[in-house]
């Protein structure tokens, strides 16, 4: 199962659309109420809703997938704060795969980088396992 965070936004839309219809069951996460409309319309396998800045909603959602796409908000005065939940969650429910995407201004906070660090892999290139 692969979480999704802000599904209901344009960039979550795209990417629960392109991982639902390609067979991969997909959990949608938005504070939207709209995004339980994405289990019909864009082939999302689950629906919760609630916000990045809860902690249990975060936890709740992040329970019993294996990999998280975090889409961060691009201008959210909090940004920082909801990619951090969204790390801490993902480290306590042991999730093996962690995708960061966000404006570049949130990648290059160091705090966060430095969080999100236990997901990068040490080997880089094409002849890494």
């Amino acid at each position: 199962m692969i979480l999704v965070t802000q599904a209901s936004g344009r960039t979550g839309r795209s990417v629960v659309g392109a991982l639902g219809p390609a067979g991969l069951e997909v959990r949608a996460f938005d504070i939207a109420d709209d995004v339980e409309q994405l289990v019909g319309e864009q082939g999302a396998t689950q629906a919760v809703v609630g916000d990045l800045l809860n902690v249990d909603d975060v936890r709740r959602a992040v329970d019993g997938v294996d990999s998280v796409v975090h889409v961060g908000p691009p201008m959210h005065p909090w940004k920082a704060e909801m990619g951090h939940a969204v790390v801490s969650a993902a480290r306590v429910a042991d999730v093996e795969h962690f995708v960061q995407f966000s404006p570049r201004t949130t990648i290059q906070s160091p705090t966060l980088a430095s969080t999100a660090a236990p997901f990068v892999p040490s080997h880089h290139g094409p002849d890494a396992a």
